[in-house]
């Protein structure tokens, strides 16, 4: 496993997590970094776990993206 820490922003990191990756899987959790990787178009898949559980305060994933056009799917078999 390899850390890093990036901060020349979210879509320079992006580029190097996939570069390192290659073929195979990155993620990136969070909100605000789902939010930026959204508005970037640099996202090629959500996928959304709900908790039943109250957290208090935090991000919204899809709060301020108001002006994207984004497409979802339910994957569920």
């Amino acid at each position: 496993m390899h850390i890093s820490f990036e901060t020349d922003g979210s879509e320079n990191a992006i580029h190097q997590v996939n570069e390192a990756a290659g073929e195979k899987i990155s993620s990136c959790l969070g909100a605000d970094v789902g939010q930026q990787l959204l508005r970037a178009k640099l996202a090629d898949e959500l996928q959304g776990v709900l908790a039943a559980c109250v957290l208090g305060s935090g991000w919204r994933l899809f709060d301020h993206l108001e002006d994207l056009e984004i497409h979802l799917k339910n994957n569920k078999p």
